[in-house]
């Protein structure tokens, strides 16, 4: 019986000293804040490109809006960095959707190194 109540005394101790150590440890635990990056696709315009483009990476955060070219042949121009609402604490509630009007700023992008894209060829497609 000696046996189980130290048993039981130090199980308690570990506990104790365990969610003091959590405790401890979660108030420093930087906040984490979430982007997604948004991807168009080019149509209706023949693309120039026969490989991947990087751009510069953009000082405000992310790589650049950069060019790729998908299996089936497809340009997908992305991604964007859309800094998420510090409000939103849990990934799952972040909307993945791509906000069409986003496009301003990629038809300014992509110009810097294919000027001849055509208003009105990106469609906004996927976002990650």
């Amino acid at each position: 019986s000696h046996k189980i109540a130290s048993g039981i005394l130090l199980q308690s101790r570990n506990e104790q000293t365990s969610d003091n150590i959590h405790m401890k440890n979660e108030a420093r635990i930087p906040r984490q804040y979430y982007a997604k990056g948004n991807y168009f696709t080019l149509q209706n315009q023949k693309q120039p490109f026969a490989r991947l483009v990087y751009p510069l990476p953009d000082p405000r955060g992310g790589l650049g809006v950069h060019a790729t070219i998908d299996l089936s042949g497809s340009t997908k121009f992305g991604p964007d960095v859309e800094w998420i609402d510090a409000s939103v604490t849990n990934p799952y509630d972040i909307d993945m959707n791509v906000d069409p009007n986003r496009a301003k700023s990629f038809y300014a992008a992509i110009r810097k190194y294919w000027p001849d894209l055509k208003d009105g060829n990106l469609v906004a497609d996927y976002s990650g």
